[in-house]
C-alpha cells in the first residue's frame, strides 16, 4: 500500500472519528507494527494530569489523535513528508479549535491542549516548537514559528508555584516569532 494510500484511509479513519481499534489500524499504517492493543486501553495522556485538564477534558477520539501525533516522531515514517506534513496536517484538523488551510507542522512539535489552538492559514510550526495551549493560543495567517520556539500562556508565582494565572496568546498576521 503506498502512502497516499495510507493517508486516504487513514483521513477516513479519523473523520469517523477514531477509537481503540483505529488507533491501532493507523499505528500499523504508520509501520508501527505489533503495537499492544492493551496498551491503548485506558490511555492517559500527560495533559491530562495538568492544571485545566477539567476545563480541556479529551474524548476518547482526542486523546487518540493526540497520541497519533507524538508517536509519530517516534518512527521511522516521520522522516517521509509526503505522509508525515499530511497526517499532522489532518490530526490537527481534527484536533485543534481551527486549523486553517496549508498547515505544516515539522518534526516534534508539541503541545498539551489542541483544543485551544486557532491557526490560521498557510501556518508553518518549524522542528522542536512547543505550545503550552492551557490558556488559549491564536496564530494569524502567514505565521512561521522557527525551531524551538516555545510560547507559554501560564505564569506562576515566585513562591508559590501552584498559584498561576492563564491567559491567551495571539499571534497576529504575517508574523516570524524567533526563539
Amino acid at each position: 500500500m503506498g502512502i497516499s494510500d495510507r493517508l486516504d484511509t487513514i483521513e477516513k479513519l479519523i473523520r469517523a472519528g477514531v477509537d481503540e481499534k483505529g488507533a491501532a489500524e493507523i499505528l500499523t499504517l504508520m509501520g508501527v507494527c505489533n503495537f499492544p492493543l492493551e496498551t491503548l486501553t485506558g490511555l492517559r495522556l500527560y495533559s491530562e494530569v495538568l492544571p485545566k485538564v477539567t476545563e480541556y477534558e479529551f474524548t476518547d477520539s482526542q486523546r487518540y489523535l493526540h497520541f497519533l501525533w507524538d508517536t509519530l516522531d517516534k518512527s521511522p515514517i516521520c522522516i517521509n513528508v509526503d505522509f508525515a506534513i499530511p497526517f499532522r496536517r489532518m490530526i490537527a484538523g481534527a484536533l485543534f479549535k481551527k486549523c486553517g488551510k496549508n498547515f505544516i507542522a515539522e518534526e516534534n512539535c508539541r503541545f498539551n491542549f489542541g483544543q485551544a489552538i486557532e491557526l490560521g492559514d498557510d501556518v508553518f510550526f518549524n522542528r522542536g516548537v512547543y505550545i503550552d495551549s492551557k490558556g488559549g493560543v491564536a496564530i494569524g495567517d502567514g505565521v512561521g514559528l522557527t525551531e524551538n520556539v516555545q510560547i507559554f500562556t501560564h505564569s506562576h508565582s515566585e513562591s508559590d508555584h501552584e498559584i498561576r494565572s492563564y491567559a491567551k496568546v495571539t499571534i497576529g498576521n504575517y508574523a516570524l516569532v524567533f526563539s
